[in-house]
């Protein structure tokens, strides 16, 4: 798994309380995770605290799944690093 992955998945973990096996790119937040708004927030916070980056609301509530999330935050890394 890779640092992004990871990170991702620890915070998950954390946040919902899920098994690591249950997060898979497809799993869905809502749906599979039973987050509420307010865990969606908290997700937003303690990504953006975690790989250094902004999530504007217009996009965050575009992100539905593990997979949504990990490649927002590649998209945003590789952004960083052409900076």
């Amino acid at each position: 798994m890779h640092d992004i992955e990871q990170t991702i998945s620890q915070i998950l973990v954390r946040h919902f309380g899920v098994e690591e096996d249950q997060i898979t790119p497809a799993a869905s937040f809502r749906a599979d995770m039973s987050a509420d708004s307010l865990d969606l927030l908290d997700l937003t916070l303690a990504i953006e605290d975690a790989f250094g980056i902004e999530i504007e609301e217009r996009v965050a509530e575009e992100i539905h799944t593990v997979g949504d999330l990990i490649d927002f935050v590649r998209s945003q890394r590789v952004g960083l690093q052409a900076a």
